[in-house]
């Protein structure tokens, strides 16, 4: 079957009556530009500059009218398609002004952004295969299938890859990104099943992994195979009291792990809990504090992951509930986000437009 269009994809759980001639626009475009994110040399050929380009610019163009229609701004939905058309366009403003390695990193995370969403919201799995997989590496089709939600071939494609590193070849970034895919699944799709435990304990017998990713995997097999760490589906939040009990049961469980990427299993699982509660609950009291707690939670993967929700978290906090004691807290948070962005060896040089922001969300919540 013809490689099913990422974007259709994150969004299979509404009807698509309204935006049904977007949705085919799109994979229209998807299917012409697979060509060029698999082989980084055709994306950097100058003489695809101008094929590639009108593609971006077509992309950028059809998420910003996706944005703004009306099926896509559920409370759990606009600040994913927000993510997606800011990511398209960054893409193709820096494809435009000559920075490629810059705009293709930014293409890849824009499409990692959709399987995040997707494990986030437990869509279920596909059988899509891509439309031509003959010339591209093992990695890049298992990334394809596992973003269009064929995890039953891409989960064997990550173990084979895993159990044969480093005779094979894969590279140190693309074995972490490997590991994460599996971690993703074992936790938001399987939600702590044992297929994944078994996989981890076959990729274990490879004893040429890096030792502190051998130490990763047997930490998240620990958490896996413990069912008190799991969250209970009888835990219901409905107050304020009962999220910071939530939290704080979650805070006490990454505080025993000492590194951040054994932490990422229980936070996977925890902003997958606020991301439904988002969805879910309406309490004018209790939603900019779901907004505040998801943003903490994402800002540890902002950077690794091109992942700029919490940004976005934080500004629906401040914007929508600027009266509540959530927006001052959301606001410490942006500010501290921000500061953190411009400080580097030379210390801390905001940028204009940086410093107007938290100079207009500081007068907003006080």
């Amino acid at each position: 079957m013809k490689f099913i269009l990422l974007i259709v994809s994150l969004f299979s759980s509404l009807c698509f009556s309204e935006i049904k001639p977007l949705m085919q626009d799109l994979f229209i475009l998807t299917n012409k530009i697979q060509p060029y994110v698999v082989d980084k040399d055709k994306f950097m050929d100058k003489k695809n500059t101008n094929d590639i380009s009108e593609i971006l610019k077509n992309f950028s163009a059809k998420a910003i009218e996706l944005k703004n229609d009306k099926m896509t701004q559920t409370d759990d939905m606009k600040f994913r398609i927000q993510q997606l058309s800011d990511g398209f366009t960054e893409t193709e403003e820096s494809f435009r002004n000559g920075a490629k390695d810059y705009s293709l990193w930014a293409l890849k995370s824009t499409f990692n952004n959709c399987y995040s969403c997707h494990t986030q919201k437990n869509l279920p799995p596909t059988t899509f295969e891509p439309a031509s997989s003959a010339h591209i590496s093992d990695f890049a089709k298992a990334e394809y299938l596992f973003l269009i939600r064929n995890y039953s071939e891409a989960l064997p494609i990550y173990e084979r890859l895993l159990s044969g590193y480093p005779k094979n070849k894969l590279s140190n970034e693309n074995l972490k990104l490997s590991l994460n895919k599996l971690l993703y699944y074992s936790i938001r799709i399987s939600q702590g099943g044992n297929q994944v435990v078994a996989i981890f304990e076959n990729i274990l017998k490879n004893k040429k992994l890096p030792a502190m990713d051998r130490d990763n995997i047997l930490s998240w097999q620990n958490y896996l195979k413990v069912k008190k760490y799991k969250i209970a589906e009888t835990f219901v939040v409905n107050d304020i009291k009962k999220l910071e009990e939530f939290m704080k049961q979650r805070e006490e469980m990454t505080a025993h792990y000492e590194f951040s990427e054994q932490k990422m299993i229980v936070d996977l699982e925890t902003s997958q809990a606020l991301f439904k509660m988002i969805e879910r609950i309406k309490d004018p009291e209790l939603k900019p504090w779901i907004l505040y707690y998801s943003a903490q939670i994402e800002k540890n993967y902002r950077a690794s992951m091109f992942d700029n929700t919490t940004d976005m978290y934080l500004k629906e906090c401040m914007e929508s509930y600027s009266k509540t004691k959530a927006a001052q807290k959301c606001f410490k948070l942006y500010k501290e986000i921000k500061i953190d962005s411009f400080t580097g060896s030379r210390g801390t040089e905001l940028s204009i437009s940086a410093d107007r922001e938290i100079k207009k969300y500081e007068k907003l919540v006080q």
